[in-house]
């Protein structure tokens, strides 16, 4: 891990593609259980896609043509030799993959939004209906019925609701756009236990905070899951959910 304010160059390596066979099965296994050094990889990800969005690509464009005129300038002239059109035809490449490299992280920066995050990420809930079960309360049976506005008012008038009752209420408010309340009700679960209903109320909230446009309150949660790998959400939230919503969070601070 490097102590410095410098940016790790083994991270930098990889980032650039650089690393191959044992060094870079040894880097991805020590950024997979090392969190401080992952915080700082997803930082610089985020540095150079953000660099993009504020307008400095044509300052680093400027940067790449100074050194490929330093390498020009450099090189030796080739007598009889084909390596340095070679070199020079490698080097273009790379140019063009770097600025598609760049032209993509300034898309992801500038399209990146709560509602789309919310909708890459939703899975609606399926309430399943066990045969010889007990007749499900008109909360469920509204839900089940795609009523969702129904079932959101039937737990609004329920003034003790199960635990069970409560969620699929929830899942209710968050299907019929109205996050804020679902929101309310998710809190309250967790805030009572949840109990087997902890991990979905733990992914729905944070989705709910998304829909309602509160990515930072989202991001707790997010990150929670993505780093407990008994949580059944844990395969919904990927590295690049968390990537994209410290996006988020920069391109609209303090929401």
């Amino acid at each position: 891990m490097n102590n410095s304010d410098e940016p790790n160059p083994t991270m930098i390596r990889y980032l650039d593609g650089e690393l191959t066979g044992t060094e870079l099965a040894e880097f991805e296994r020590l950024l997979e259980s090392d969190l401080a050094l992952q915080a700082e990889f997803e930082n610089l990800q985020i540095a150079k896609l953000a660099v993009v969005n504020y307008g400095l690509k044509s300052q680093v464009a400027a940067v790449h043509r100074t050194m490929m005129d330093e390498f020009k300038q450099a090189a030796p002239k080739p007598i009889k030799s084909g390596l340095y059109p070679f070199v020079r035809a490698t080097m273009r490449i790379a140019a063009v993959l770097f600025g598609f490299v760049l032209l993509f992280g300034g898309y992801q920066f500038a399209t990146v939004s709560s509602s789309k995050l919310f909708t890459d990420n939703n899975l609606p809930y399926d309430v399943s209906v066990a045969r010889g079960a007990a007749a499900p309360s008109i909360i469920e049976e509204a839900y089940v019925k795609h009523h969702f506005s129904s079932a959101a008012n039937a737990l609004g008038a329920n003034p003790a609701p199960t635990v069970k009752d409560q969620f699929i209420g929830a899942q209710a408010y968050l299907a019929a756009k109205q996050p804020a309340m679902a929101i309310k009700h998710f809190k309250q679960l967790l805030n009572k236990g949840a109990g087997d209903f902890k991990d979905d109320a733990e992914y729905y909230l944070g989705l709910s905070y998304l829909a309602n446009n509160q990515p930072a309150e989202a991001k707790p949660l997010f990150e929670k899951i993505y780093h407990n790998p008994d949580h059944i959400y844990h395969t919904r939230v990927t590295y690049w959910t968390l990537l994209r919503l410290k996006l988020l969070i920069i391109k609209n601070p303090g929401k």
